[in-house]
C-alpha cells in the first residue's frame, strides 16, 4: 500500500491511501462538529414508537438548514440521510485508543477483538470502517479484528472510521432485499458505534464527539 498527499490526488480510489494536511484537519472538524450537534438535536427523538423515518427527515432537514448535504443521500442509490444503529461504545474506543501514528491497523482490530470476544460476543467481518476525506469511502479499510502489528502502518494525516458492529451471537450477517438493511444470520441483537478520526503525531482525533457529552453512556437527555 503507498501513500499520496491528498491535495495532489485524483477525486477516486486509487489504491492509495491519502495524507491530509492543516487545512484538511480544520475541515474535517467542521464537519464532524456539525454531525455531533445533529446527533444532540436528535437525542430527545429517539423515543419508543417513533419511526426511523421521521428521524432521517429531521437530519435531512438540519442538514438543509446548516448548507451541508449528508454524505450518504443518494450514495449508491441509497434514499436516506442516516444510517441508523443501536449503540457499542467501549470496544470503538479501545479501538480508537489504539491509534498510534507507526502502528498498524491491525493494532486496531486487536484492541477491539481482545475485548469482545471474552465475553462471549462476535466482532462482525463482513462490514469495515473505511478512509474517507474527499470521498465518503476510500482507502484504507479499517477491520475490526486482527493482530498487533499487521496491517498497513498508520502515518499523520490520514482520516478513517471506526465503525465496530457487535453481535450477541455469532458474527455472521446478511443483507436483505432492499440492498441495504444487515440483519445477523442467527437472528441474535447487534450494536454498532462509528466515530471518524484523524491521525496525529500526538495519537488521534476525534472529530465526532458531541458537544453535549452525549456520544458516550450513560445517557442523559
Amino acid at each position: 500500500m503507498t501513500y499520496v498527499d491528498a491535495a495532489l490526488a485524483p477525486l477516486r480510489k486509487t489504491g492509495q491511501i491519502k495524507l491530509y494536511g492543516p487545512d484538511a484537519f480544520a475541515g474535517m472538524r467542521k464537519a464532524g462538529r456539525l454531525v455531533a450537534e445533529c446527533l444532540d438535536m436528535l437525542a430527545g427523538e429517539v423515543k419508543p414508537g417513533v419511526p426511523t423515518a421521521r428521524l432521517d427527515r429531521l437530519v435531512f432537514e438540519f442538514a438543509m438548514d446548516h448548507g451541508a448535504l449528508p454524505a450518504t443521500l443518494m450514495y449508491r442509490g441509497y434514499a436516506r440521510s442516516t444510517c441508523t444503529s443501536m449503540v457499542t461504545y467501549e470496544a470503538m474506543m479501545r479501538g480508537i485508543a489504539a491509534v498510534t501514528a507507526g502502528g498498524t491497523t491491525g493494532d486496531i482490530g486487536a484492541a477491539i477483538q481482545s475485548y469482545v470476544e471474552p465475553q462471549h460476543m462476535s466482532v462482525v467481518r463482513d462490514f469495515c470502517g473505511h478512509g474517507l476525506g474527499r470521498l465518503f469511502h476510500d482507502e484504507p479499510n479499517i477491520v475490526h479484528v486482527g493482530r498487533p502489528g499487521e496491517g498497513i502502518e498508520l502515518k499523520p494525516g490520514m482520516f478513517f472510521t471506526i465503525e465496530p458492529m457487535i453481535n450477541l451471537g455469532r458474527p455472521h450477517v446478511k443483507v436483505l432485499s432492499d440492498g441495504w438493511t444487515a440483519v445477523t444470520r442467527d437472528r441474535s441483537l447487534s450494536a454498532q458505534f462509528e466515530h471518524t478520526i484523524g491521525v496525529t503525531e500526538d495519537g488521534p482525533e476525534i472529530f465526532t464527539l458531541s458537544p453535549k457529552g452525549l456520544d458516550k453512556p450513560p445517557y442523559r437527555v
